[in-house]
């Protein structure tokens, strides 16, 4: 029997097609991928590909905006001269005062919005977790699709069966898809447990 490749999002929706066994629902896949992408989005969080390494820029003086990477899904923690940043909600956000040193800051769309005074030499460091960059034909794969391909078959196989109408392999996938995200999280605490350190896993 012919291995069966994900090494692409062409070959990752033949494998679906493959799965699916219905051709009159090829050209939902794309949209069945994409389901599967943002029920996964908050799952993969926890897993040591999510959190980028530090961002660090040095705003110039008086900047009080400040433009999110390109990767940004969410914000783990952000310091400016190595203080740690307060969050404020964007109605609280005051850009007149920029002379304060209150330390505080907000998000609206993908920008930082800095309440704080901005000398114009010190660091600003984002700490966040990347947004999956989700497959196309301009985006051929990704670390999910590389590094875990089963979560992105059950979670995709999953999307699909509603439009196929088939009661027991939602069951099926949902189980499959819970069993494998159990194991996936469990191998990143391991890998991240120092060796000497003793760990016990908690069975749901």
């Amino acid at each position: 029997m012919a291995t069966i490749s994900f090494d692409s999002y062409d070959d990752f929706q033949n494998v679906v097609a493959t799965y699916l066994q219905r051709a009159n629902l090829t050209a939902q896949i794309p949209l069945f991928i994409q389901m599967a992408e943002t029920r996964l989005g908050n799952i993969i969080k926890t897993l040591p590909q999510q959190v980028a390494l530090p961002y660090s820029l040095v705003p110039g003086q008086g900047t009080q905006i400040v433009s999110l990477p390109s990767d940004f899904g969410a914000l783990i923690r952000a310091t400016y001269n190595n203080v740690p940043l307060a969050y404020i909600s964007p109605e609280t956000m005051d850009l007149s005062r920029t002379c304060d040193n209150t330390y505080q800051f907000t998000i609206i769309g993908t920008n930082l919005f800095l309440q704080t005074y901005v000398d114009g030499s010190s660091t600003l460091t984002l700490y966040y977790y990347q947004a999956l960059q989700g497959l196309s034909d301009n985006n051929e794969s990704n670390w999910l699709l590389e590094d875990y391909p089963n979560l992105y078959l059950y979670a995709t196989l999953l999307e699909a069966s509603p439009y196929m109408m088939d009661d027991d392999r939602v069951g099926t996938w949902q189980q499959m898809l819970g069993e494998a995200i159990t194991e996936v999280k469990n191998a990143a605490l391991v890998a991240n447990t120092p060796q000497k350190t003793k760990l016990t896993i908690k069975r749901s």
